[in-house]
């Protein structure tokens, strides 16, 4: 008999206590308790990826062994590595890795998951015949050779050189911190000087020789077409001022059709001129590009005022940048570009701007991309990259508006004084007190972090106040009272009780350990906070240095856990605890086996009256469809909310309080939401305008936001870390995100990609570019021609609809779908307008929802002729997610739809009717099988995944 195995999600496996690890308990393969970690996949294509992050484990690497994993059996590309006997320091998981155990020896699977259905390990040792490590996307893969860390560093060839002839060179002053110019050139000058030696010879389009199809040229035929089309012009609106009272057509009427035939074939010829100017340009950019370039044709730029003369020709331009002449302001004139002709205009203008970069002339390039391409801020990074600095934060500063990037630029460049002055606008005080410090300043940079003290106690934010007091100005008692004094009432309460064990034990203060165990024993807190109390001191009692504390801490966890058990915890409660007390005895094997026997007779009573409490909800109205209630509800203040996401395990939101954008924070458990600090964002008259939110997958730290069609955000704001929110959050625009940004998405792989506004209005195209994270590194992905979509429909929503699956960008335009990547572009047309697109998360099979005006659909893999399966067509604007586990969740405002999508197979599990809740959006949560519901109005709703 043919078995298939199947790999299934399972949220019942945990990762196992540290005592059960440490006492080499043996778990089993399909055991439903805890399981031992054996093994780490870390994502990344390239050892350069993953030896960072290696290196962020902070672990002897020595004993490891790894696995390169590849793509696919046909596509041999890594997508990850495999290693096994070492971890990370911490033991958790971190966002570039996912936990493995093993399976009969020979199998590893994610310790999330399991096998369908389930064999023994002897039948699973008879199936394989070699070690095979079983990924949700790879699927099954032999792992083949293992391979030590130090394999994935090459060892650079001794070369046999003479270096014998060295001399010493010129010794500057080492008291020198600082150069500073005389004179800061302005943006103007800066690219004017770029453009000087472009073009230096005068040349003419004519010179050129013509194509075969070109019309009649010269000064004869450009008169005659000219007085033809004023004729015309006269003839027509002549004829429009005769009375139209005759039953049938006059000589009047047949003027008038005999100048709009005129006008018509005047027009066509023009066009053919102008095409023949653009085809002779292109060939001058292969050929001369230095003479191409001052012909070429600037797409972007600002305002006109007036309509000028139309013209057949493309004069010189002056090569000299001039930034009123980008802003707009004198007469214009259109042409009609046909799309692949102005694409490859584009890329004919980055051809020449990466082969300027290429052989070193940057300040040229910055010189293309801005004039030519109205892009500056690629322009800026161009600088950088080239060493210009100061020209790089003239361009973020006097155009851009991002001083902190400018900023940042002059850091890079040594520039201390300027940026100085900048951070000082900024008040960035801590960064401030570096740069003091690196100009051997110490009076100033103590003051500059005596104000970041200040700042940082002002926010609340203690543990930061209390870092910059030990590490910068050495005040360790100070620093210690800080940390101490906030338990149990601040908001970092938990993070300071850790920060002060850890100054404690680096600084061998062990009297002060011992005081700070019994302040945190006394004074437990809230109920809720007992448990992580005890995991602490639990730690606390098995690691730290000093045998005194060690024993002081153990009693206080038996106490804490005795008083705690006896009042009726939840179910994770009291797993909690009794794993905290099984690491305080690692040698006694029966304790854990008592405590998860304890564990599993409550989990069972648990359950039992849950059902009770359904029936009973469900009995009294009368309707099994009825929505239980939430797990948890937040209500936001009473303004709009448009727009909402996850990062890590962070709710973000954003809305509008009269002209001033709102962005808060919340997580799953109902914590009051939380404002950023620093100076609020006014967007005046943007007001109301689509908002984009942008932030990691698996990561809080950093939050990016847009309004559509504003200027970016010049200045940051920070969410400060506390018991609630363990990550802090800068909340900043991305330096990638300009003001003709369409939409932005953040994959996995700390990449940033950015649809933006290109072309003419005759000609409208959409531009998408990566953003490998914050550190602006970018590579054009595709584009988009709106004009020649299989079904047109623009106006498009905004911010666009967009996901990352795999190597494709998806991008939804109208009722198109859109798939990019580097070099190709592939569209599908759809039966409603697109208004949200949903991937699957990392480390699972490859799905994609697409959510419409009307209803919705949902494919597998990355076939073009991958079969749609529609859900929730009854439904209007439906707002969709998808869980962990991979249920789909559809939500309108009159119901809830629930969806199982395994096995290729789509499965309505189950309807919650009547909801009455108008969604803004749907987000799920990464840990847990939990979803939460927005309103406008400002209500965020936290709900369980039916479990059926």
């Amino acid at each position: 008999m043919n078995l298939t195995l199947r790999l299934r999600f399972d949220q019942t496996h945990r990762r196992p206590p540290t005592a059960q690890m440490e006492a080499g308990q043996s778990v089993t393969a399909q055991s439903v308790t805890s399981r031992v970690v054996t093994g780490w996949f870390v994502v990344g294509q390239s050892a350069d990826e993953w030896l960072a992050e290696l290196a962020r484990w902070e672990t002897p690497l020595a004993d490891a062994r790894v696995f390169v994993v590849p793509t696919s059996d046909r596509d041999q590309t890594p997508c990850g590595l495999f290693v096994v006997g070492a971890s990370p320091a911490s033991g958790r998981p971190t966002p570039g890795t996912l936990p493995y155990t093993d399976v009969a020896g020979r199998l590893s699977i994610p310790i999330d998951a399991r096998l369908d259905p389930t064999v023994s390990d002897a039948e699973l040792a008879d199936l394989l015949d070699a070690n095979y490590l079983w990924h949700p996307q790879a699927g099954l893969v032999c792992l083949g050779e293992a391979r030590r860390v130090s394999d994935l560093v090459t060892v650079p060839q001794i070369v046999a050189d003479e270096w014998t002839a060295a001399v010493p060179g010129v010794a500057l002053n080492a008291r020198l911190v600082s150069l500073e110019p005389e004179y800061v050139p302005s943006v103007q000058e800066i690219l004017s000087e770029a453009a000087d030696d472009i073009g230096s010879q005068p040349l003419n389009l004519e010179d050129l020789p013509p194509s075969p199809d070109e019309p009649a040229s010269g000064a004869t035929a450009d008169i005659g077409r000219a007085i033809g089309r004023g004729i015309a012009s006269i003839v027509h609106w002549l004829a429009g001022l005769a009375p139209s009272t005759a039953s049938s057509p006059t000589w009047i009427n047949s003027l008038d059709d005999w100048a709009t035939e005129r006008l018509r074939q005047l027009t066509s010829a023009s066009e053919a001129a102008r095409h023949r100017e653009l085809v002779r340009l292109m060939t001058l950019l292969e050929n001369d590009p230095d003479e191409g370039l001052r012909f070429a044709v600037p797409f972007g730029g600002g305002d006109h005022r007036g309509i000028a003369a139309p013209s057949d020709k493309l004069g010189a331009r002056d090569v000299d940048f001039n930034l009123d002449a980008v802003r707009g302001g004198g007469p214009a004139d259109f042409w009609n570009i046909h799309a692949d002709m102005q694409r490859q205009l584009m890329e004919r203008y980055r051809e020449v701007a990466t082969r300027e970069i290429g052989l070193g002339r940057h300040r040229r390039a910055a010189y293309i991309l801005a004039t030519l391409l109205n892009d500056f801020s690629l322009a800026a990074r161009t600088l950088e990259d080239g060493g210009h600095y100061r020209e790089a934060a003239a361009l973020w500063k006097e155009r851009l508006g991002r001083r902190d990037l400018a900023a940042l630029a002059l850091c890079k460049g040594r520039c201390w004084p300027e940026a100085i002055a900048l951070y000082e606008e900024l008040h960035a005080y801590e960064t401030l007190g570096d740069l003091y410090t690196e100009m051997e300043r110490p009076d100033d940079a103590a003051l500059a972090w005596q104000r970041a003290v200040d700042q940082f106690l002002k926010a609340g934010d203690v543990v930061s106040a209390s870092r910059v007091l030990e590490e910068k100005l050495g005040r360790l008692d100070e620093a210690f009272e800080r940390l101490s004094a906030a338990w149990p009432e601040s908001k970092q309460a938990k993070h300071c009780l850790l920060a002060a064990f850890k100054l404690a034990r680096m600084h061998d203060r062990h009297d002060a350990a011992l005081r700070l165990v019994a302040l945190a024993a006394e004074n437990s807190g809230e109920p809720s906070g007992v448990a992580w109390l005890v995991d602490m001191l639990a730690h606390e009692a098995s690691t730290y240095p000093e045998a005194e504390v060690r024993i002081r801490a153990a009693d206080h966890v038996r106490l804490l856990v005795s008083l705690r058990l006896g009042a009726s915890p939840s179910d994770d409660e009291a797993s909690s605890l009794v794993t905290s007390l099984a690491r305080l005895v690692p040698e006694d094997r029966l304790l854990p086996r008592d405590g998860h026997r304890y564990l599993a007779t409550k989990r069972q009573r648990s359950q039992v009256l849950s059902k009770v409490v359904l029936s009973k909800i469900a009995s009294a109205s009368g309707r099994s469809d009825v929505s239980p209630p939430p797990r948890s509800e937040v209500r936001l203040p009473a303004i709009q909310w448009h727009a909402a996401t996850v990062g890590g395990e962070t709710i973000f939101v954003a809305g509008y309080r009269d002209q001033e954008l709102v962005i808060m924070r919340a997580d799953w458990k109902g914590t009051s939401p939380e404002e950023p600090t620093g100076k609020k964002w006014n967007v005046g008259s943007h007001a109301g305008r689509p908002v984009v939110l942008v932030a990691h997958p698996l990561s809080a730290k950093h939050l990016f936001v847009h309004v559509i069609t504003s200027k970016p955000f010049s200045h940051a704001r920070w969410f400060s870390p506390n018991d609630s929110f363990p990550e802090g959050t800068a909340a900043s625009a991305h330096g990638g995100i300009t003001s003709d940004a369409q939409g932005a998405v953040a994959s996995d792989r700390d990449a940033i990609y950015v649809m933006k506004a290109e072309g003419s209005a005759a000609v409208p195209m959409l531009g998408a570019n990566s953003f490998m994270g914050r550190s602006l590194r970018l590579f054009s992905v595709g584009g988009i021609t709106l004009a020649n979509l299989p079904a047109d429909s623009r106006p498009v929503r905004l911010p666009l609809p967009m996901a990352v699956r795999g190597a494709d960008l998806v991008v939804g335009v109208g009722c198109n779908i859109c798939f990019l990547r580097p070099g190709t572009a592939r569209f599908e047309e759809t039966p409603f307008e697109i208004e949200q697109i949903t991937a699957s998360p990392p480390h699972t099979r490859m799905r994609l929802i697409v959510a419409m005006a009307r209803g919705g659909f949902v494919t597998w893999g990355k076939s073009p002729h991958a079969p749609r399966l529609a859900f929730a067509s009854e439904m209007t604007s439906p707002r969709v997610a998808l869980a962990r586990d991979g249920t789909l969740i559809a939500v309108s405002h009159d119901e809830v739809e629930f969806y199982a999508t395994s096995n290729d197979t789509l499965r309505l599990r189950t309807r919650w009717r009547d909801f009455g809740i108008e969604p803004v959006a749907v987000l799920t949560s990464r840990q847990t099988n939990r979803f939460a519901v927005l309103s406008a109005d400002g209500r965020l709703v936290v709900y369980d995944v039916p479990s059926s």
